[in-house]
């Protein structure tokens, strides 16, 4: 049964909260967190080796959260669960976990929000092998969640006790000891749609043996959840009717300023002296949903693109077909597109709201949403198996085992499918196309002034119909853990540990939707031979030495044309697969104990612990022969096989207890400890250590201090990452002068590095020059060999108040200040390209020696990116361009510090009644002080705002009661997400005395605060049966302003609404 809500599960958890468990959860249970077993044996305790230290005690606040509370619930997925915690960012949950090229399925942690490299995930205190090979992060769904007790949560930095990472925090899954019993669990569920179907089962056997010397537990689940699309939910994604979303309205283009500052009206076209900051008071974007947003040059069945020739005595009829009745903002012509019906006839695009003369997009009409085949959440099918075993031969040898299979797959469909002129496809066409409809070829010779019957032509079409970009991944993942244990000492006040730990993770995943990109573009260019019948270019033209026997036409004109010829399809289509696998090797030895028998101080004996730990780190990952050389339409990337990285470290830990049981002083305790380690990719051997002090005045009020320096060396892929492709999609150009004056070093820079300002048109006329790439840009991810391990700071203090006047009452309040020097970072595209251009010195930075534009004689694309596959220019068709390389390179280096900074709040009550009749309330309530990234290498005091952004509320808390009433039990859960702004901090409020960059760009602020409400009720027949039934998120609140849960922030709203879901466990 839930006996409390999962948001406030804190450390000030009483052993009264523990004793409430109904009979049917006791059963076969571990004791309490940092208590002694019976027979001697010591429970796993977080953030110390040391005897008998329980967590109630530590110098730093540890949160608990039992096993019972994350798992019954609708929600399958651990990490979904642990995500709802406000000490934890939602930056990889099952929603936006499908952001990334193969991804999908993950759900990996993000203490504070600091990144998920940053956050150290281990299973029994031990290190756990990575789920994405070339990085050290944990796929909580590899976690054995049948024989889970309680994970517990420390923040701020721990590597003094486990190494490397723990730079945010340590998040730790507790197992169970001595499982005796069989135990069957199974729940199904659906979301109040229909969809989203999910259902589960898991058992568990344990048998003690050799009177309790010995144990072994097996336990297996399978778990599946099924795929929800966009187009499963067209009224809250607008698959079919629009993306919901915000557009452009109003255009705020900034006049030049003269020396004094003021305005110079007329200096650039169309803007307005009123114009400050990017700003003039009117909001630059509404939201619209049905109809929402769709693509204005890009369609399901192809979008054909004309320019709108300047008028002339004799072209009245074409600008009539072509030109639209406006001008963009900065004064050039504007076309309208013309898409292909399914019939395969071309017709004019009729969006119902027509934004383009305020520098928008379009709302509804002919054009794709490009989210017709998106994924809100992936399928995920899990199998599982855990085996643990112990047996003490001797007080003085105890061995023990534990090993786990986990199996899970998962599919995935990308936002957007393969389109033409990305992927090396090819835009150009022609008008001898035989599969072109008179009506269509009549329509774009009309549109061209072309009487001829050969000439070209471009058209951008998403390939939804031949099947959209699609992934389907298996993960399986084999781990490991053998040692023995036991006392040094008579007195058992000296124990160790020796611990060998290995595990492995081999990912396989193929790709769907994908082509060679020289065979479709062959095929894609269709022809009538001399004998009438339709063939591909290559094997009609006069040479022959481009002919490919094998090559068979594909018509692309109309959604569902590409099927009627599945000969081209099948030509031209290629599956590429990666194959990768990461490997961990982990050895430990350690002694801990105390000074009981030799001397003690007045508060008792320190304790001690002290050890050796070895780690071995490898991985591996290679795509298939075509797409490692870039010859398909999924991004190329070279074969990563980097050099392992291994260390060898020392560690050691001291508990001394100055004072216990005196008049004002019940207990006054020091904590310190250190580790040294020495990194094989690393020139200097790492240090980290950590300092704590517990004073108890008296019973029921202890305060609490700590402060750790903690470590995080560079992974596999931060050092050894191979070259590999990358796209900036919806690119801005910061030099475009419709963007220009959004920040006020741009104008200065863009000049220095020789970018126009005007826009010479093969016409002659000139317009503002503006860069709008027709497609995402090209650029190269790679490792830095060079990096220096990061170094964190961390500052806690706090207090635990359980008064003896009110019984079953806790209250801890404890504030936390991080902060994370020489961070290893790397950008976007987009920011890479910003950083260049807002530079406060010049662009004799970091970042614009990343960036290449190319140096041209022709306007059109003079000053484009060198990845750059095509422009887009009021008045014009697609502008083409050749790859030339990468637009910018992006790799990881030391030059940024994050800080973070806040409070966190815990108050639980319990009360029973009678035998039969107990109560519980708890809340918790999370304040965020200050979350700031400095990521500027020439100005380190320029920061950016992340506190009060979208993923990071300020506020967030929650509340809970549970009423055990007899047999029933009913829980009430209340989360609470604060406000967070609508666009970046900067964009429309100040922050370090900088005026907002767009104060008006939007007409709110803020995504409003947000609580959703759980229920459960439960009926436990005996000490063998139990039922449940729940419904999450009650209300149906789904997420605000066309919110869809997938980006990297948004994860923090739930996307599926309303959930029902019951289930049932036996014991025996």
């Amino acid at each position: 049964m839930k006996k409390t809500s999962l948001l406030v599960r804190g450390s000030a958890l009483t052993l009264a909260l523990f004793s409430a468990m109904p009979a049917i959860a006791q059963d076969a249970s571990a004791p309490a967190d940092g208590a002694e077993a019976e027979d001697g044996r010591v429970i796993v305790v977080t953030g110390s080796r040391i005897l008998n230290r329980p967590n109630l005690d530590a110098s730093i606040p540890i949160t608990s959260v039992s096993a019972e509370d994350l798992l019954e619930t609708g929600e399958l997925s651990l990490g979904d669960m642990l995500n709802r915690l406000p000490q934890l960012r939602s930056t990889f949950t099952q929603a936006n976990s499908t952001a990334a090229i193969g991804t999908s399925g993950l759900n990996l942690l993000d203490l504070r929000g600091l990144g998920t490299n940053r956050t150290l995930v281990l299973v029994n205190g031990r290190r756990q092998v990575s789920a994405t090979p070339g990085t050290y992060r944990i796929d909580t769904n590899t976690i054995p969640t049948e024989l889970l007790e309680r994970v517990d949560l420390v923040t701020g930095g721990n590597s003094a006790v486990y190494g490397s990472d723990a730079v945010s925090g340590v998040v730790n899954f507790i197992l169970k000891r001595d499982y005796d019993g069989f135990a069957l669990n199974a729940q199904g569920g659906v979301s109040s749609r229909g969809d989203r179907g999910s259902y589960q089962i898991s058992g568990v056997y344990g048998k003690n043996f050799a009177d309790g010397r010995g144990n072994i537990a097996v336990s297996g689940g399978y778990a599946h959840s099924s795929t929800l699309l966009f187009s499963d939910r067209d009224g809250q994604t607008g698959a079919f009717s629009g993306v919901p979303t915000f557009a452009t309205v109003d255009s705020d283009i900034q006049c030049s300023l003269d020396a004094s500052g003021n305005p110079i009206p007329g200096s650039v076209i169309n803007c307005d002296p009123n114009v400050r900051n990017a700003s003039d008071g009117i909001p630059d974007q509404y939201f619209f949903r049905n109809p929402g947003v769709n693509f204005g040059n890009a369609s399901l069945g192809g979008t054909v693109q004309f320019a709108c020739p300047a008028a002339t005595a004799g072209n009245a009829a074409q600008r009539a077909l072509v030109c639209a009745p406006f001008l963009s903002p900065t004064g050039g012509r504007v076309a309208d597109n013309y898409m292909f019906a399914s019939d395969g006839s071309l017709l004019r695009n009729n969006p119902a709201i027509d934004l383009r003369p305020y520098g928008g997009g379009v709302l509804g009409g002919r054009g794709a949403s490009g989210v017709e085949g998106a994924m809100l959440l992936p399928g995920l099918q899990r199998y599982n198996a855990t085996l643990l075993a112990r047996y003490e031969f001797s007080p003085a040898a105890e061995f023990f085992f534990e090993g786990k299979y986990v199996n899970i797959t998962a599919n995935q469909t990308s936002t957007q499918p393969v389109a033409l002129s990305l992927g090396g496809t090819s835009a150009t066409f022609f008008l001898d196309n035989p599969y072109l409809t008179p009506q269509a070829r009549s329509t774009i010779q009309q549109a061209l002034g072309t009487t001829s019957t050969t000439a070209g032509f471009s058209m951008i079409r998403f390939l939804n119909d031949t099947g959209t970009r699609s992934e389907k991944h298996e993960r399986e993942t084999w781990g490991l853990v053998g040692g023995l244990r036991g006392e040094i000492s008579s007195a058992s006040n000296l124990r160790y540990e020796v611990a060998l730990n290995w595990g492995r993770t081999e990912t396989y995943y193929e790709a769907g939707g994908h082509f060679i990109s020289s065979k479709f573009n062959n095929a894609a260019n269709a022809v009538r031979n001399a004998q009438g019948q339709i063939v591909c270019r290559i094997n009609a033209d006069a040479s022959a030495t481009n002919d490919d026997a094998a090559c068979r036409p594909i018509n692309l004109f109309g959604e569902g044309a590409p099927l009627t010829t599945p000969d081209g399809l099948a030509y031209a289509r290629y599956t590429p697969f990666r194959n990768q696998w990461a490997e961990m090797f982990n050895a430990t030895a350690f002694i801990s104990g105390d000074t009981s028998g030799l001397f003690e101080l007045p508060g008792g004996p320190i304790g001690f612990a002290i050890g050796a730990e070895y780690r071995k780190e490898d991985a591996y990952s290679a795509y298939d022969a075509e797409t490692t050389a870039g010859r398909t339409t999924l991004n190329s990337s070279a074969a990563f096989d980097p050099p392992s990285i291994t260390s060898k470290e020392l560690f050691g830990e001291l508990r001394i207890p100055l004072l216990a049981d005196m008049q004002l002083a019940k207990e006054l305790s020091i904590e310190v400890s250190g580790r040294v380690s020495d990194y094989s990719n690393v020139s200097k051997k790492v240090y980290a250590y950590n300092a704590g002090v517990v004073y108890s005045p008296f019973d029921g009020l202890r305060l609490r201090a700590g402060y750790a320096r903690s470590v995080r060396t560079p992974n596999l892929s931060d050092a050894y990452a191979t070259q590999s492709q990358t796209f900036a999609n919806n690119l801005v150009d910061p030099c475009s002068q419709t963007v220009i004056s959004q920040n006020p070093n741009r104008t200065r820079n863009c000049a220095a590095a020789g970018v126009p300002t005007v826009l010479t048109l093969p016409d002659g006329s000139t317009q503002p020059w503006v860069n709008t790439p027709s497609g995402g840009i090209a650029g190269f991810n790679q490792g830095n060999p060079n990096l220096e391990p990061e170094v964190g700071k961390n500052l806690t203090f706090g207090a635990v108040v359980q008064p003896k006047i009110i019984p079953g009452l806790s209250l801890s309040v404890d504030y936390y200040r991080i902060k994370i020097d020489k961070a290893i970072a790397g950008l976007t595209g987009q920011a890479i390209i910003n950083r260049c251009y807002d530079d406060t010195v010049g662009i004799d930075n970091p970042y614009c020696a990343a960036i290449f534009r190319r140096s041209t004689s022709d306007p059109l694309t003079n000053a484009t990116f060198n990845g750059q596959s095509g422009r887009n220019v009021s008045g014009l068709p697609i502008i083409t361009l050749p790859d030339l390389g990468p637009a910018f390179i992006n790799q990881p280096f030391n030059y940024a510090s994050f800080k973070a900074s806040g409070i966190d709040a815990q108050l639980d009550y319990s009360y029973r009644f009678n035998e039969d009749v107990r109560i519980s309330f708890n809340a918790a309530l999370s304040w965020i002080e200050n979350r700031e990234f400095f990521t500027s290498i020439t100005d380190p005091n320029f920061s950016d705002r992340v506190h009060g952004e979208l993923g990071d509320p300020i506020w967030e808390g929650g509340f809970g009661v549970n009423l055990v009433a007899g047999k029933w039990d009913i829980d009430y859960d209340f989360r609470f997400i604060g406000r967070q702004a609508i666009a970046t901090w900067e964009t429309q409020h100040s922050h370090q005395g900088r005026a907002p960059l767009n104060a008006d760009a939007f007409p709110v602020k803020y995504y409003p605060s947000i609580g959703y409400v759980d229920l459960q009720v439960g009926y436990t027949v005996n000490k063998k049966f139990r039922f449940y039934a729940g419904m999450d998120n009650v209300f149906d609140t789904l997420p605000p302003w066309g919110l869809t849960g997938t980006g990297d922030a948004s994860a923090i709203f739930p996307v599926t609404g309303r959930y029902m879901y019951a289930g049932a466990k036996v014991k025996f």
